[in-house]
């Protein structure tokens, strides 16, 4: 009986101390930059975007609209 009360506090201790690590980890901390499309102004990403001659896009549709 004492083996289950000391495991049982051992299991409580670790689920406290562990809890709030294993949130932590869920949250998204990065803030990313965003950029208007030069051919929409729709703003996206600039992981998600696409380059050209120093101009943004959201989509190939909107690049090759924007090339003209």
């Amino acid at each position: 009986m004492k083996f289950f009360v000391i495991l049982l506090a051992l299991l409580a201790l670790a689920y406290l101390i562990l809890r709030p690590l294993l949130k932590t980890n869920k949250t998204h901390n990065g803030i990313e930059e965003m950029q208007e499309c030069a051919c929409c102004g729709v703003y996206v990403s600039v992981n998600e975007s696409f380059l050209s001659n120093g101009k943004y896009f959201c989509s190939k549709e909107c690049l090759q609209k924007g090339a003209r």
